[in-house]
Parts: structure tokens; sequence; C-alpha cells
């Protein structure tokens, strides 16, 4: 059986050919830069959002990726543990994207979840 990916005929928006997290960050900032791309609250009691375009995020994880690189985390395991906020997402971009423009990522993102044992995270940190 063939499972090669066959565009639909009736597609309602052009299809986007991307490699990796770069080229979506590349193509998001290129094509639609002052849309909003991430909306979240500072303060949970607030009434008020934060608002940040695509061209501002691909600048936040441009700025955290050459910061892990400049402390000498090329080629390291970083790994991520957090709550579900704005800084998460920045965090795993510049992980998984950190490097040169056409290498994949020179350091290596460890995702994990704040639900699980202080035991099971110390297993994870140690592979």
């Amino acid at each position: 059986m063939d499972y090669s990916f066959k565009p639909s005929k009736r597609q309602i928006y052009p299809e986007v050919h991307v490699d990796n997290f770069r080229d979506i960050l590349n193509y998001t900032t290129l094509h639609f830069p002052n849309k909003i791309a991430f909306c979240y609250k500072s303060n949970p009691n607030s009434h008020d959002y934060n608002k940040v375009t695509y061209k501002e995020h691909f600048y936040d994880v441009k700025n955290l990726a050459t910061m892990l690189l400049k402390f000498g985390l090329k080629g390291e395991k970083v790994a991520l543990i957090g709550h579900n906020k704005y800084g998460w997402p920045v965090s795993y971009m510049a992980i998984s994207t950190g490097g040169k423009q056409k290498q994949s990522s020179l350091m290596i993102n460890l995702l994990i979840f704040l639900r699980i044992s202080k035991q099971e995270r110390r297993q994870i940190l140690i592979f």
C-alpha cells in the first residue's frame, strides 16, 4: 500500500513545504510579520492580554538561541521544564533551531513534564 502524501484537490490554502522549525519561523515572519502569533495574560487576574506578533516571536527565539550558544551549550542536552506559558514555546523553538543556518539543531531538546516524579526527571536527565 502506498502511504505517500497526496495533496487534496480541494485545497483551501496553498500548500507550503517546510523541513524544520527554522523554516516555519522564517515563513511566518516573512508572510505574517504583524499578525498575532500568541496572546497571553501576564497576570491571571487581569483582563488584559499581551500580544506577540510573528516577527516579535521570531526575534525572541533568535535572541534566546544566540544566548544559549554564547553560554557554550552547542551540542549539549538542554532540559526544558516549565508551565504552559509564552516562554515555553520560545525556549523550545530556540533550542530546536539553535545553530548555523543550514544545519540542524546544535542543541538537544529534552522535554520534561512537571507532572512526572522527581525520580523520572532524574532518569531522563541522566541518559
